[in-house]
Parts: C-alpha cells; structure tokens; sequence
C-alpha cells in the first residue's frame, strides 16, 4: 500500500499546529460580494498579481476590505509582517484605531495591541504595523503592503516602501501590495497610468512596465503583473438609502470622481481642459520661416529632464514637439535637443529661443563653481554655461509659479470667435499627462501642488510659454520684463504680470 508522505506530514502538522477556524467568521465580519471577490485575489507566492488596487467611488468599502484583509492574512499566516499606511497620523487614528477599537482589537483572533508603537500582534508571531506616510519606517521587511487612499500619498514614499517586501523564510509567504483608493489626489496620474488605462474595466492582469515599457521581472523570471479591481457604492448593500444625494450640489468633475469613479477627471484638477486642445500631429502644418519659435527647458538628472517645443502661428501657440528622459548629463541634455531639432528650424537669421530654468544659471550638483562668463549670464561652471558650452545658447527662464499657471489658464480659454489659443500636438503625450494630472494645491487654490512629482513638463511648457508671449523680449527679471504678453481675459490674469 502507497503512503502519501506530504499529505501525512501535513496532517500531522495540523493535528500539533491545527488551522484556526476562518477568520472572518470569528470577527463577525460578513464580507460583501465584492470584498469577498478581493480577498479571494491569490497572494503574489501563489501566482497572483504583485499590485492589487481596489479603487473608485466613495462608499464601496474599500477601506474595511483592506483592515480585514491585513487581519486574515496575518491570522492564516505565521510569522507575517504586515504593514498598513495611511497618509496622515490623524487619518490613521480616527479610521484605522478608530475601527479596530470596535472590534476590541481583534480580540477575537488573540490580538493583542501597542498604542505605543501603532502594532497588532496577533498568535503564532504575526503581527500588523500601521503606518502613516510622514513618518512610514523604511527599516526591516515586510510581506505584505496595504495603501490606503492611496493617490493622497506621494507616489515616491508607495515606491520606497514596496522594496522592503520580501521574505527571508521560505515558510513566510509574500503576499504582495493591496491599496484602496479614490480617483483624485497627488498620486492619481502615477495610479491612472498604471492601473486604469491598461483595463479601465478592471479585472484584468497587465504586466508592469519599466521605465523603457519592457515588462519587469522577477528573479525566478515571473512578470509581476498588476490588477484593478473596480469598487462603487452600489456594490456595498450597507450603505443608509440615499447615500448618493450627498453628491448632489458638488462641483461636477469631483462628482463625477468620487460617486462614479470616474478617472478621466477628479476634483482638484488644476487645469481641467487640456484635452479638449490636442490635435493630431498630421493635421498640424508648420512653416520653417516667419515665425517666432521657442523651446522649454526643465532640467533634470536623477529626475526626468523634459524640453517642449512650440511656435507662435496666427495668434496661436503651437506645442509640436517634446523630449522626456532621465539620467543624462547637461551636456547630453543640451545634445540631444540639437539632434531633435532639424537645421530649418534653427538656421540663422531664424528665431529660435531656449529658456531654462533660472536655478540652473548657479547650480551645478555640489561642484565648485566660477564666475559669471557675461553681465546676467550663466557662472562658469553651472548647468546652464554646459548647455551653451554645448551648442544650445540658453535665456534665463520667466519663473514665478503662480502667475505662470495663470498664464496657462489664459492660452486654455479660446478666442471670442471659439479658436483655441493653444494647440498640443498629440506627439506630446508626456505633457499632455502632466497638464492633465497636475492637482490643485491646497494652500494656494491657483497652484500646482508642490509635491507633484510628474511636473517636469508642465513646467517647461511653462517656460516656453511665458517665454514666447513676453512683452518686449526683455530678459527675465530685469527691470523693463512686463511678463508675458496676451489678449486680457479675466481679472485673475494680473497675477500674470498683465
């Protein structure tokens, strides 16, 4: 007679160490349809997707999913180190404690809290530390990461935090990183990006990509793949009747974002008609000569380095061309704008005007730094000068943030007789994200959030743009610089210099 010897031990296993009851059932918590369909997402050791990302409308629980996911986990797996992040310490407080104080802290399930250190110990050495963004520990490992709100949270502390998963021990399993979220916030065009647009219908596992669109794998050769599970009010059958009517007189776009779930817009947008002037680059015809030309330059190393380029033609500023790369030296920077440009275009007797960004006139990454080598001109040394040591002559960008944004609110609004004033090309795609993605700050409603971190081409088609239109031509910061130069519109556009 054969012995099945694993089936034996694992019997045997469970007999000393025996399962515990399901988890769920022991702290009375009845999932719904559609938390029961994200909790039954297969763990990343057992096949299943590296990213998990429940998201979309206000109301669908997805915040509970998430707690009681950690809990289950942590219950069924011993040894586990769970981490749990919120954005804010008070969020984490009144929502997360908040919730684990009903349920006695998971009494229920031998769990034992620290107030002290915000952790949840629960039997057989797993334990549960929540976490908020401002002063998330990148110390140690963990197995598996929660994200809660997660597009209120910058996309560079999601970043670090997910590589301190993994396991050491072949009996603990990583589980992978599960987040929660509505549309809106600092992170939504990092999570559109990577979740929404590859499935806006969710349900569907698509590769992650690096940064050259190559799928990434891990060591054993797997592409981790991430997975979006769509998440609505209507799905939660808990929710009082009417819920939906609290939507009612809110503002359209955060309406639409936060009761529909919809991503194309959220509330906070800073600029919300961006699209509605793309155009096709094969409908664009451009002329070489008679015409004022400009490039925008955001500098950039371990940060992506974005230039943008754009014509002024009957009136209208025209965006027709972009560069978007990272790693490169000034000099390779300044290189590869000459390689993109064609000799027609930069020709003497041509118009052809390049502004960067005024810091890079005296910075230059900690390195010893000379004299100027002009009146107002770039020291020796600095990003700037190797732009022009290069071939690339240089002026010192118009940089005030708030007007420049103003700006760009005027070129958005159309001519009386309905032509827009500013046209992108679609050969543009990563300004375009950036214009459309930026969220509103919270402190001065007329700014870009400063934490945004995919504003290096909106900022230099902010260059570009208030370089083109200035009135005059006089260098920026000099007396005689009136700012830049449009059609008046609206009272707001004194902030513009007008």
């Amino acid at each position: 007679m054969s012995v099945n010897l694993t089936a034996a031990f694992a019997h045997a296993a469970d007999l000393l160490d025996p399962p515990p009851p399901d988890t769920f059932d022991r702290l009375g918590y009845t999932p719904t349809a559609r938390q029961a369909e994200f909790h039954a997402i297969p763990i990343y050791d057992d096949d299943g997707p590296w990213d998990v990302l429940l998201g979309g409308a206000m109301g669908g629980g997805k915040s509970t999913s998430l707690l009681y996911d950690a809990l289950a986990k942590a219950d069924q797996h011993p040894g586990i180190e769970v981490w749990y992040v919120r954005n804010t310490f008070p969020d984490l407080k009144r929502e997360v404690v908040g919730q684990l104080e009903r349920i006695r802290f998971a009494a229920d399930i031998g769990g034992r809290w620290n107030g002290g250190d915000f952790v949840l110990r629960l039997p057989r050495g797993s334990l549960i530390r929540f976490l908020h963004a401002d002063g998330a520990s990148i110390r140690g490992e963990c197995q598996y990461l929660l994200v809660d709100e997660r597009t209120f949270i910058r996309p560079e502390v999601i970043d670090l935090l997910a590589t301190r998963i993994r396991s050491g021990d072949a009996s603990i399993p990583v589980v992978g990183i599960r987040s929660g979220t509505n549309p809106g916030g600092i992170g939504h065009g990092r999570i559109r990006e990577a979740f929404i647009d590859p499935a806006p219908l969710g349900r569907k596992r698509t590769p992650m990509l690096d940064a050259d669109k190559q799928p990434i794998r891990a060591e054993d050769g797997r592409v981790r793949e991430r997975y979006f599970l769509p998440s609505l009010a209507k799905d939660n059958p808990h929710l009082n009747r009417g819920y939906s009517a609290v939507f009612a007189d809110m503002d359209p776009a955060v309406r639409a974002a936060y009761r529909d779930g919809d991503w194309s817009v959220f509330g906070g947008m800073r600029f919300t008609s961006v699209r509605s002037v793309v155009r096709s680059a094969g409908d664009l015809d451009l002329p070489m000569g008679g015409v004022r030309r400009g490039v925008g330059i955001d500098w950039g190393s371990d940060s992506p380095f974005a230039a943008v380029w754009g014509v002024i033609l009957h009136e209208q500023l025209v965006v027709y061309r972009e560069l978007y790369e990272r790693w490169l030296t000034p000099e390779q920077q300044a290189q590869k704008i000459l390689d993109f440009e064609s000799y027609e275009e930069r020709r003497p007797g041509r118009s052809m005007t390049r502004w960067l960004d005024p810091a890079c006139w005296s910075r230059d990454a900690g390195k010893p730094l000379g004299k100027p080598i002009e009146p107002d001109g770039p020291v020796d040394g600095s990003i700037a000068a190797k732009y022009r040591q290069t071939g690339v002559h240089v002026e010192r960008a118009w940089n005030p943030r708030v007007p420049g944004w103003v700006f760009i609110d005027s070129l958005l609004q159309p001519f009386p007789d309905g032509r827009p004033r500013l046209v992108i090309s679609d050969a543009c795609p990563m300004l375009i994200r950036s214009l459309s993605n930026a969220p509103r700050s919270k402190r001065d409603p007329e700014d870009v959030d400063e934490g945004y971190d995919d504003d290096h081409s909106a900022d230099a088609f902010r260059y570009l743009a208030t370089g083109l239109m200035r009135r005059g031509g006089a260098r920026p910061g000099h007396a005689s610089h009136r700012g830049p130069q449009v059609p008046a519109m609206t009272g707001g556009l004194a902030k513009a210099g007008l």
